[in-house]
């Protein structure tokens, strides 16, 4: 949708929806840390089919959310106009932009409250029931986009599809999340256990300070001594890395709840032993993905958006490196926050803002890269951070979450990855089109990786195991591959 945006509402409009977007996610990052805490103790409740504290908790956090929210609505009503006033913009925007920071304060509170409800199904595994979530709410937004784009309405059509969008997610989230929940237990957790909750929560915050620190903070910064023109810039680079690492974070979600659940059901050696699996599989997952990304990603961007964003780019490439190493450290982080090491979580938050606000003073100079290459230095020394602490509380032998063997590899496939689309680029078209075609030499990339971080005798074997599981149908064939390839991990 982005080139459609950009054509039809220009490239202001297109970095207003950004900066207005970065508030609402700095505002969403001060949730106390309720919902990445929520989503630990629903997981761990699934474990042991505890319903009753799920909806005690549930109802807790819910009447404090919303009770929060109205006030922080109220308060961005009126501090709306003035906030605007700050912005680097045409004094034309002024007041369709005021009416989308209004609309969008007013529905941060349903916000926090739908994520909570949401939450009890994904501790259940309910899987295809997110996925429907999501795919139906993104229909929504490319819908009500052209629909207020051809009416004129500009940003306050991005206002009203936003508000379509959270009514949406409401109607499939809350009666979904019934059948988990007690309506006997429609009451407040202990004071003990409430005030356990919000102590345990507030250290999880400072975690959430690091996603702050960077893509949101860096919005800022762009936007007020820099220009809303390199917003849209920025956000095009680090929209399309945010995408690739929301592909792997897809695997990162299940399999963190699978942790917790084990931890629910079994204890804490069975999740270490759990974790230590994952981490592995996760670690070479990551690091083929990444790599076939990066080679990828600039040519993606300049495919999709034409020459005039080859910064956005050569940003894309910086943040999709520095994600993928933060990527590759979340399964740790999870683990991490699963067995209610908050002290952990703290200090890989404040490394991560520290490095990130100190860099970026230091590097603003250079312009919109310098800001990008703080941001993803800060991910990288914040993920060893992680690592160096989790290790002492641990083992010292606890494995890497990056994957020695897989770095020879990655460096083949994004250079061969980028070399491809060189070449191709002259006869690639500009527009989504130009998009898709650059996942072909990206999916051609994943498998030079596969090759090269295994060896051909192992992809031949692998090959005729998988085919000769073939009488037992795709289930089969699949199960025959997945068990394979953790074996040779391994």
């Amino acid at each position: 949708m982005t080139p459609y945006l950009i054509h039809h509402l220009g490239v202001d409009r297109w970095g207003l929806i950004a900066l207005v977007t970065t508030l609402q996610t700095i505002i969403s990052a001060f949730d106390g840390g309720l919902i990445a805490t929520l989503y630990r103790y629903y997981a761990v409740y699934a474990g042991a089919d505890d319903r009753s504290s799920t909806t005690k908790m549930l109802t807790t956090v819910l009447v404090f959310v919303l009770g929060v929210g109205m006030v922080l609505g109220i308060l961005g009503w009126f501090i709306a106009p003035t906030l605007v006033d700050h912005f680097a913009m045409p004094k034309g925007l002024r007041p369709e932009t005021t009416f989308y920071m209004r609309t969008v304060a007013s529905l941060l509170a349903l916000g926090f409250a739908r994520s909570a409800i949401a939450g009890v199904i994904i501790a259940r595994q309910r899987y295809a029931l997110n996925t429907f979530l999501s795919v139906s709410t993104y229909a929504v937004w490319v819908a009500g986009l052209v629909v207020t784009v051809k009416g004129g309405w500009g940003l306050r059509g991005v206002a009203v599809t936003s508000v379509a969008q959270l009514f949406l997610s409401a109607l499939i989230v809350v009666p979904s999340a019934l059948p988990y929940l007690d309506r006997r237990s429609v009451r407040f957790l202990p004071r003990a256990e409430a005030r356990q909750l919000f102590s345990y929560s507030a250290k999880v915050q400072v975690g959430g300070l690091s996603r702050l620190a960077n893509a949101e903070f860096d919005n800022l910064v762009i936007g007020t001594l820099l220009s809303v023109h390199s917003v849209a810039l920025y956000n095009a680079g680090t929209g399309f890395a945010t995408q690739v690492s929301g592909i792997l974070g897809n695997a990162l979600r299940p399999a963190a709840n699978f942790m917790a659940r084990t931890y629910g059901a079994e204890g804490e050696q069975s999740a270490w032993n759990t974790y230590v699996r994952l981490q592995r599989v996760w670690a070479v997952l990551c690091s083929g993905c990444v790599a076939a990304a990066l080679g990828a990603s600039y040519y993606a961007i300049v495919n999709w958006l034409g020459p005039g964003f080859r910064i956005g780019g050569v940003i894309a490439m910086i943040i999709v490196a520095g994600q993928g190493v933060l990527t590759m450290a979340m399964m740790l982080n999870f683990y991490c926050i699963i067995l209610r090491w908050a002290d952990i979580e703290v200090r890989f938050g404040i490394i991560n803002v520290v490095v990130n606000v100190a860099l970026t003073g230091a590097l603003i100079w250079i312009g919109v890269l310098g800001v990008v290459v703080a941001t993803a230095v800060a991910w990288v020394v914040s993920s060893w951070s992680l690592l160096r602490a989790a290790r002492r509380r641990t083992s010292p032998t606890a494995p890497n979450f990056i994957d020695g063997p897989s770095l020879p590899a990655s460096i083949v496939t994004a250079a061969a990855v980028f070399a491809m689309e060189y070449v191709l680029h002259p006869a690639v078209p500009t527009g989504p089109l130009g998009l898709v075609a650059a996942a072909g030499p990206a999916l051609v990339g994943l498998g030079i990786f596969v090759v090269v971080r295994f060896g051909p005798r192992y992809i031949l074997t692998l090959l005729r195991g998988v085919l000769g599981a073939r009488s037992g149908g795709v289930q089969a064939m699949s199960s025959h591959l997945i068990t394979a390839m953790m074996d040779g991990i391994a």
